[in-house]
C-alpha cells in the first residue's frame, strides 16, 4: 500500500487530502482496491503513451536513459520498472501487441523499400 501512495503522490494522481479522506473511510478494502485500480490505470496509460511515441519514431526518457526502440523499452519495463501494484499480465499482453505491431511496421517498411527499388 505504501508504494501505491508514494506512486500516487509522485505522479500527482491524488492529492494528500484526497488520500487522507480515503483512509478516514471505514471501508479499508474498498480504499485499497480503488487506490490500486487508480494507480494501475495511470501506469498503463503512461506506459501506452510512451509506446505510442516510440512507434511514431520518437523517443522516451526513463531516468537518464533514452529509448527509441519500443521492444527495448518494453524489455526494460518488464525487467525493472513494473510497480508491484500493476498486474504483470497487462504489461505482458501489451508487450505481445507491441511486438506484433513492430513486426508489421518492419514488414511494411521492407515492402515499401522493395517497391522503391523496383521503380
Amino acid at each position: 500500500m505504501h508504494n501505491m501512495i508514494v506512486y500516487a503522490q509522485k505522479h500527482g494522481i491524488l492529492k494528500d487530502h484526497e488520500i487522507l479522506n480515503q483512509f478516514n473511510s471505514s471501508d479499508s478494502h474498498n480504499v485499497l482496491k480503488t487506490l490500486s485500480t487508480t494507480c494501475e490505470k495511470h501506469y498503463m496509460e503512461h506506459h501506452g503513451e510512451n509506446i505510442k511515441r516510440l512507434l511514431d519514431d520518437e523517443y522516451v526518457m526513463v531516468g537518464a536513459k533514452k529509448y527509441s526502440y519500443p521492444l527495448k523499452y518494453m524489455k526494460y519495463e518488464m525487467q525493472n520498472n513494473i510497480p508491484g501494484f500493476v498486474d504483470e499480465k497487462h504489461v505482458a499482453s501489451t508487450f505481445a501487441k507491441v511486438k506484433a505491431e513492430v513486426k508489421e511496421l518492419r514488414l511494411e517498411k521492407e515492402l515499401e523499400h522493395t517497391m522503391t527499388m523496383r521503380l
